[in-house]
């Protein structure tokens, strides 16, 4: 007697995407596309600069987080007047604002620090 159920695990098989070095290809219609190419990464006073002209009265000092070997790792310190009153999140959120589109195109990683001038360390 032959089992009348369904067989799902070939619709699962079916829809996944194949992989080939370089492109991606739909299974379904096998038209190729291309991820974007990476951008390569900002530099630190490049960072600095976006920060200190788009957030009020910002002074952040940047540097790359696990040494100048990794370029894509980055580490800000952020003291602004803007900073008082706001949670630790929305002071975050006021830096990658900050950096608009870069943050989500050519900053791979930034670890923030966020001060109000009161709380800043010497």
């Amino acid at each position: 007697m032959q089992d009348s159920r369904p067989v799902f695990g070939t619709a699962v098989l079916s829809a996944q995407v194949i992989v080939t070095t370089g492109s991606y290809f739909s299974y379904w219609d096998r038209t190729p596309f291309r991820r974007p190419a990476p951008s390569p990464p900002m530099d630190p006073s490049e960072v600095e600069a976006l920060i200190e002209s788009n957030l009020e009265g910002a002074r952040a000092e940047v540097r790359r987080a696990r040494g100048d070997h990794d370029e894509d790792h980055l580490a800000a310190v952020v003291v602004s007047p803007a900073f008082e009153g706001a949670t630790l999140v929305e002071q975050h959120k006021m830096v990658y604002d900050a950096l608009g589109e870069h943050m989500t195109r050519d900053v791979h990683a930034l670890e923030v620090r966020t001060y109000t001038p009161a709380e800043a360390p010497e």
